[in-house]
């Protein structure tokens, strides 16, 4: 299955972040949105950014390294992750991608190239043995 980023949207506005009123604080930032176009037609979208107890935190994706990297991959199909992996099985179709691509964007966070992004993602990539 090829994976495309087909839309990123950096959605940069005033937000308050922190968990107390000592690190609670105020200014622009960053919550990216990323839209994936699968080879089977399915757009799906996802957070780049979550909240944990009040602090954000926004993955660190090179996008241009990225995108480059994903038109040479193949990932595994959706049937095999979504029926087969115990971290996808008991989830929605719907859900099941969203945690797929969550991982992927957390895989991808800090690579700065090709060869870390083949390293770091290497579970979700068709391997050779996977080729029939």
């Amino acid at each position: 299955m090829k994976l495309r980023l087909t839309d990123y949207q950096d959605n940069t506005y005033e937000d308050t972040t922190g968990s107390c009123d000592l690190c609670t604080w105020t200014g622009m930032m960053d919550h990216p949105m990323y839209e994936f176009t699968d080879s089977y037609g399915g757009v799906h979208t996802v957070d780049g950014w979550y909240q944990d107890w009040g602090h954000m935190h926004v993955y660190d994706v090179n996008l241009p390294v990225f995108t480059t990297w994903l038109h040479s991959v193949e990932f595994r199909g959706s049937e095999d992750l979504f029926e087969e992996d115990e971290d996808y099985c008991y989830l929605s179709y719907r859900r099941a991608w969203k945690k797929f691509l969550t991982d992927v964007l957390q895989g991808a966070e800090f690579c700065s190239n090709e060869e870390e992004l083949n390293e770091a993602l290497d579970w979700a990539l068709k391997g050779e043995a996977d080729d029939d």
